[in-house]
């Protein structure tokens, strides 16, 4: 599995991905409350690929539905 979350220095996108990380938090702070309901929010991630950004959404929406092409862990729907 490939760790988009926790990129290690060495790897040639971890400060595109750790940007990425920032970025996709900065705007669920954001957003919770106003228009995200942790009661009934569904998030749906199209090209899901191996899920790595599922656990960000866990406390700020009811569900997250994960969409890929390719089945695999962690994938809800192809």
């Amino acid at each position: 599995m490939d760790n988009r979350l926790d990129a290690p220095l060495w790897r040639h996108d971890a400060y595109t991905l750790r940007r990425l990380q920032s970025a996709i938090k900065e705007c669920l702070k954001e957003l919770s409350g106003r228009i995200l309901q942790p009661q009934t929010s569904l998030v749906v991630d199209l090209g899901a690929g191996d899920v790595p950004y599922r656990s960000l959404f866990d406390t700020y929406c009811r569900a997250y539905l994960a969409c890929d092409l390719q089945p695999g862990p962690g994938i809800d729907l192809t």
